[in-house]
C-alpha cells in the first residue's frame, strides 16, 4: 500500500515538475522573443546612396555655427527610424499597376504617410528605353512580359518587375525604397473579409461590368459595410467620374483611411492570423518575416490623426490638339515638395536641380507634347 501510493506520488511529482519546467521554458522563450523584438531593427542602409549617377551630383554638406564651433551638417545622413514601401496592385488581365502608391513609416514621430501615383501619371518613353510604354501603369507590366518572355518562371518575373519598377522611381523621384509588396486583387478580397469588411461612405451608385476581369461592380451610394468584393469594386469603379482616374484615386484615399482606422480598432487574434497568412502566401513582397513582425507592431501603435494619404501633385492635361485628357502629368515643384514632406529618407531636402533629372516624368524635346512639359514646369 505504501509503496504504491510513494510510487503515485512520485509519479505525481514527476509530472508537476515536468509541467513548472516546461512552462519556465516556454516563458523563457516568450521572453526571449519579446527582448527580441524590442530590439530588433530592420537592417536598411545606415548611410543610403543617393539615386544619381555619380557621387559628385551629392550637394555639399551645410555647416551651421552652434555658439562659436561650426557644425557640418550632413544633409544625406538618414532619418533615424524611417522606412519607406513601394505597393502595387494589379489587375488580372493585362498586369498593369491599377494602384500604385509609396508609404513611409516615421517611427519616431508616429506618422504613416501614403503618397499615391495615378495608374495615368505620364512617362518618357524614349528616358524608359520602352517602345510604347507612356504611362507609369505599364511600367511594371513591361518589365513583367519582358521577363516571362525571355523564360523566367511567373513568381520569379513578378520580383524582377518591382524591382525594375522600384528602381525607376528612385531615380526619377530621389527617394530610397526599402521595401516593396505585390497585392493582386484576390489578396486584397482576402485582407479585407479577414478584418470583417470595412464601414464606408460610397459616395454615388456604382454600377460597371467587365467579363473579360470578371469584374461586376453594383454598389449603391451610402454608408454601409463592404465585404472584400464590393471593397475591390470600390477602389477599382472609375468609370463614372467626372475627371476618371484622378476620382477613383480620391475615394481609394478616403477609403484607406477608413480601412486603417477600423482594422486598429477591431483587430482580433483571428483576424491578425488570417492577415499576416494572406501575406505571407498570396503577396510578393522584399519584407523578411521578422521585419514584418516589427512593422506590424509599429503600424499598430500610430494614431489614427498620425495616417496622411494623398496622391502626389499634379493634374489631367488635355492634349490642345485633340481635345483628349490622356494623361495625369505631375508638376515638377509640388511634386517635389511632396516627396520632400513625405517620402524623404534624408535629413535634408532633396534639390529642384536633382529631381527627376533625366525628365522621366515630362518630355521637353517632343514638340507635339508641349503641352505636357508646360504643366510639368509650371
Amino acid at each position: 500500500m505504501n509503496g504504491k501510493n510513494s510510487g503515485g506520488g512520485q509519479r505525481q511529482l514527476s509530472g508537476k515538475f515536468v509541467t513548472i519546467v516546461t512552462l519556465t521554458v516556454l516563458a523563457a522563450l516568450i521572453f526571449a522573443v519579446a527582448l527580441f523584438m524590442s530590439l530588433y531593427k530592420p537592417g536598411v542602409e545606415e548611410k543610403p546612396r543617393f539615386p544619381t549617377d555619380t557621387e559628385t551630383d551629392f550637394p555639399p554638406d551645410v555647416t551651421t555655427t552652434e555658439g562659436d564651433k561650426p557644425t557640418s551638417v550632413d544633409n544625406y545622413k538618414r532619418k533615424k527610424g524611417y522606412y519607406t514601401f513601394l505597393i502595387a496592385g494589379t489587375d488580372v488581365v493585362s498586369n498593369s499597376t491599377d494602384v500604385l502608391m509609396v508609404a513611409s513609416l516615421d517611427t519616431e514621430k508616429n506618422e504613416i504617410n501614403i503618397v499615391q501615383i495615378p495608374r495615368d501619371t505620364f512617362v518618357n518613353k524614349e528616358v524608359g528605353g520602352y517602345q510604347t510604354v507612356t504611362r507609369v501603369n505599364s511600367v511594371y507590366a513591361a518589365a513583367y512580359n519582358r521577363s516571362v518572355s525571355a523564360g523566367t518562371r511567373a513568381e520569379s518575373a513578378r520580383h524582377i518587375a518591382m524591382k525594375d519598377l522600384k528602381s525607376r522611381l528612385e531615380t526619377s523621384l530621389c527617394i530610397n525604397i526599402d521595401y516593396y509588396a505585390l497585392v493582386n486583387t484576390s489578396s486584397f478580397r482576402r485582407i479585407v473579409d479577414a478584418v470583417g469588411g470595412v464601414w464606408f461612405d460610397v459616395p454615388d451608385d456604382m454600377d460597371y461590368d467587365d467579363a473579360e476581369q470578371d469584374l461586376s461592380i453594383h454598389l449603391k451610394k451610402g454608408y454601409q459595410l463592404l465585404d472584400g468584393k464590393a471593397a475591390e469594386g470600390l477602389i477599382r469603379f472609375r468609370s463614372g467620374y467626372a475627371q476618371g482616374d484622378l476620382g477613383r484615386v480620391s475615394v481609394r484615399a478616403d477609403f484607406l483611411t477608413a480601412m486603417v482606422k477600423q482594422v486598429k480598432e477591431n483587430m482580433t487574434a483571428d483576424a491578425l492570423v488570417a492577415i499576416v497568412g494572406e501575406i505571407l502566401t498570396s503577396v510578393d513582397t522584399s519584407v523578411p518575416l521578422t521585419d514584418a513582425v516589427y512593422f506590424a507592431r509599429q503600424l499598430y501603435s500610430v494614431p489614427s490623426d498620425g495616417l496622411t494619404v494623398r496622391t502626389i501633385s499634379g493634374s489631367p492635361v488635355m492634349n490642345p490638339d485633340t481635345g483628349v485628357w490622356s494623361y495625369y502629368v505631375i508638376n515638377k515643384s509640388k511634386a517635389l515638395d511632396d516627396i520632400n514632406r513625405y517620402l524623404n529618407v534624408f535629413s535634408g531636402d532633396i534639390p529642384a536641380k536633382l529631381f527627376d533629372a533625366k525628365g522621366f516624368f515630362t518630355d521637353a524635346g517632343n514638340e507635339s507634347h508641349a503641352y505636357i512639359n508646360d504643366y510639368y514646369i509650371s
